[in-house]
């Protein structure tokens, strides 16, 4: 799934796991934690490990995440059927 995220929203699956600041990557982390945790049931724990984030920022990436999600049809397909 994070792979998928990172092709639809064209970056680096590899700079998922960095500390960045830019838009785009945090855009696609919080998709990740928003599918991740509120779709597919993942705790946050299991989360954070994957993406090297601790537990309260998959929280707060998941929030921004919906939104994302919201807004792009191909991420919603990840999840909906």
């Amino acid at each position: 799934m994070i792979r998928e995220v990172a092709a639809i929203l064209k970056v680096e699956e590899a700079a998922l796991k960095n500390a960045s600041r830019n838009r785009q990557i945090a855009e696609a982390r919080g998709a990740i934690c928003f599918i991740a945790s509120r779709k597919l049931g993942f705790s946050g724990v299991e989360i954070a490990k994957a993406l090297s984030v601790t537990r309260s920022g998959v929280v707060r990436d998941a929030r921004r995440g919906e939104s994302v999600c919201n807004l792009n049809k191909d991420l919603k397909a990840l999840y909906e059927e």
